[in-house]
């Protein structure tokens, strides 16, 4: 069990990512949590930016009727275009502090240390 979590990006008290002392990425968006090893997380993020940017590409930036299916393992969720935007962006910023972190973790400063939650997350993929 995770013992804490590193806030990596937060739209709401309930849409935020984060990561565990274990590598773990845990994405929860209104109640759904997806817990993630770093290489999935970063599959997660370009595919979902490559499917906005073929449609943006396809009929512009304006695609309110629009709904994207997202399927993780054996789970597909239907998403509107407004909510899925929001939700790369969410993945986008997320993995740039992930980035910002690994780079002043290499850096002659020593650990990055992001904002804490001190409750324990339940699921862990490692």
């Amino acid at each position: 069990m995770c013992q804490y979590e590193t806030i990596l990006a937060e739209q709401s008290s309930t849409r935020y990512i984060s990561s565990c002392e274990h590598g773990t990425v845990h994405v929860m968006w209104d109640g759904l949590g997806l817990h993630l090893r770093k290489e999935r997380f970063h599959a997660l993020a370009d595919e979902t930016q490559k499917a906005l940017r073929e449609l943006h590409a396809s009929i512009g930036q304006h695609a309110p009727h629009y709904w994207f299916r997202l399927r993780v393992n054996t789970v597909v969720l239907g998403i509107p275009y407004g909510e899925f935007v929001r939700f790369v962006a969410l993945l986008s910023q997320a993995r740039l502090q992930m980035e910002v972190s690994s780079a002043m973790d290499a850096s002659e400063f020593g650990p990055a240390i992001g904002r804490i939650h001190s409750a324990p997350a339940s699921f862990c993929a490692n």
